[in-house]
């Protein structure tokens, strides 16, 4: 009797774990393939999965694509079928359930792996004591080879380790130095992460233990990593100490510690030293151009590298005008240094920030965030976090799908520990062309690499909101604010998808709620579109006028007046700002083939003129896959 099939959500978790582990973490034409042929036969779709198509849709083929000329199919197969032999003969060797693909198809096969039956020692029926003595000499043998082979030598570290950088304590007289400990931080963490074959983790998640107790096996646990370097550091007058240790999260073994005690504007060449004594302890083999990425110093200029460290601390703080002394402290960086290519990120940095919570036109923080991280990227094209902000723009604000895709990938090229790479490529690329195997695959990566960021957290059932499996979505909002009440992104999350679920008194009251906590017009807008669902139209207007009064003296986005236009039922009214969203370059465009606010009027003229304006017509879409 042949045993059922694994539910999918087993197969997702078996699938998850490979494209974590070492074997495939880095490999990106692996991931993908694999990820996307376990997608389309959970979903039925075996019929898709054939050689022609996979050169076209995995391996970004024309449409003109011969397989019997160009073998790329054929090649990464075998390729994919080593790496899964690789990573089931060492890391996913006690795995429960297997993914197989066997050879002369593409097919995977989710096998069952029968566990080992307990080892049985069979007593003969004579001699008991001579067998007893017998098993003791057996042990007490094993016990000195091993304690010859290992007393001297600590365990050896493990291929492609997976490690933490976590927040380095400031032991400066001035508490206010925090900065720079948290920058020193940082750094590091982005030095690793261009050290090919090390898997670093976010440093969100690493920063989520910033003054809380813990061990490291909790760390480690929480993290998803085998290592943590942690540190101090002590500025004084012009002396700095840096402290630094290498700590396995198994069992607490120091692999490595330093001390360096230099003048502050020897800051530089301590960081590299550290970042270089981590790669070296955990015998990791770098390429020639990894090995230059992780030894590259930005400036020489340390005004500038101190003013870059405060306005990332600012960026990240999250705190009333943060973003507003970012811009300056970044613009003063740069005027320190010019030739600083980082300072032009961070001031990217922020005005991305600035459009996601609408604060300024879409437009004009399009046309700087552009200006500056091209600036970045003229100085230096190895930046992986340059990549994924004009990734970013290109997507969100000019909807070019196929540029942001090709920007997203460099990013990831050059950091695959990138989280936020992983996070852009699936909700600001593959989510909005409806490519949601992918995006699922990826947004399941950047959990991995950044598991306690609430940002990523809530990508998950995003995705199932959008693809409209809103049940999904509504029960994963739910279990992110079991464990969060304060979570903003989940609440608002939730409140949509109980909006598409035609829940409208429950999505109003969490709407409200939202607003109370966190108030924006924005929300005011969804409340304003849900009160005409419930049947309170005249709320809706004083709404309507409320934001129209507040817009000639502030900026309110247009996409506001689209909800509530929509809400009312004003179809002309709603277009006149979509065409201004869409002069603005307002990202609130880009789900426009996936929100529900859009359902009365997608047969209508003008809503299938929006798509093809920001690319997201059928035609333009089928296109951007035969260019894949």
């Amino acid at each position: 009797m042949q045993p059922p099939p694994p539910a999918p959500d087993v197969v997702r978790e078996a699938l998850s774990a490979i494209l974590v582990s070492p074997q495939f973490i880095n490999a990106v034409r692996a991931r993908r393939f694999l990820a996307h042929i376990v997608e389309q036969t959970l979903a039925g779709r075996t019929d898709g999965i054939k050689e022609l198509v996979l050169g076209i849709e995995v391996f970004d083929r024309p449409s003109d694509f011969d397989p019997k000329v160009d073998t790329v199919v054929r090649v990464e197969a075998g390729k994919l079928r080593k790496r899964l032999e690789e990573y089931y003969s060492g890391e996913g060797a006690a795995a429960t359930l297997r993914i197989e693909v066997p050879k002369g198809c593409y097919v995977p096969q989710f096998r069952f792996q029968p566990q080992p039956p307990e080892l049985e020692i069979r007593r003969p029926a004579s001699h008991p004591i001579g067998f007893a003595v017998g098993i003791l000499a057996l042990f007490l043998i094993a016990v000195s080879a091993w304690w010859t082979t290992h007393r001297f030598r600590a365990p050896e570290p493990p291929a492609n380790p997976s490690i933490a950088v976590l927040p380095f304590l400031n032991l400066s007289a001035d508490p206010t130095y925090g900065y720079f400990a948290d920058g020193m931080t940082e750094e590091l963490t982005g030095a690793l992460s261009n050290a090919g074959g090390l898997r670093v983790a976010a440093r969100t998640s690493a920063f989520y233990f910033k003054g809380k107790p813990a061990d490291v096996q909790e760390i480690g646990a929480k993290l998803h990593v085998a290592f943590v370097v942690e540190g101090s550091v002590q500025k004084q007058g012009e002396q700095l100490k840096v402290t630094a240790q290498l700590i396995r999260t198994g069992d607490g073994y120091h692999v490595w510690s330093g001390s360096f005690e230099r003048r502050l504007v020897d800051v530089f060449a301590v960081q590299q030293e550290i970042a270089g004594s981590v790669v070296s302890a955990l015998q990791v083999k770098l390429t020639s151009a990894q090995d230059r990425r992780l030894k590259k110093i930005h400036t020489a200029n340390q005004q500038a590298f101190d003013l870059y460290l405060k306005g990332k601390h600012e960026l990240n703080s999250f705190a009333p005008g943060s973003l507003d002394r970012a811009e300056r402290i970044f613009e003063q960086a740069i005027a320190a240094d010019p030739a600083y290519a980082l300072p032009y990120v961070g001031l990217a940095e922020v005005y991305w920030t600035t459009d996601i919570w609408s604060l300024r036109p879409a437009n004009e923080l399009a046309a700087k965030g552009s200006a500056a991280i091209h600036k970045a990227l003229s100085l230096d094209d190895e930046i992986a976090e340059a990549h994924v902000v004009l990734a970013t723009i290109t997507a969100r604000h000019e909807y070019n799908w196929p540029e942001a895709e090709r920007q997203m990938r460099r990013a990831l090229e050059l950091n695959p520990s990138s989280a936020v790479g992983h996070h852009g490529l699936a909700h600001n690329v593959f989510a909005p062309q409806g490519r949601w195997q992918e995006a699922l695959a990826e947004s399941r990566i950047a959990s991995e690499l950044d598991p306690l960021s609430p940002m990523i957290a809530v990508g998950e059932p995003w995705l199932a909101h959008l693809e409209g499996r809103s049940t999904v979505a509504v029960q994963g909002f739910r279990r992110l604010l079991a464990a969060n009440p304060n979570d903003m992104m989940a609440l608002f999350g939730l409140s949509l998808s109980l909006k598409k679920q035609g829940d409208y008194p429950a999505a109003l009251a969490n709407f409200q709620q939202l607003q109370r906590q966190a108030p924006s017009a924005q929300t005011l807008a969804f409340i304003g579109w849900l009160q005409a669902r419930v049947g309170n139209p005249a709320e809706t207007r004083k709404i309507l006028e409320q934001l129209l009064a507040r817009s000639k003296k502030q900026f309110v986005s247009p996409a506001c007046f689209v909800v509530l236009y929509m809400g009312l039922g004003d179809a002309d009214s709603a277009f006149r700002y979509v065409e201004l969203a869409r002069e603005q370059q307002d990202s609130f465009l880009i789900f426009a083939r996936t929100q529900d606010m859009w359902d009365p009027v997608r047969k209508d003229p003008r809503y299938l003129a929006l798509l093809t304006k920001i690319g997201l017509s059928d035609e333009q879409l089928q296109k951007n896959q035969y260019r894949r």
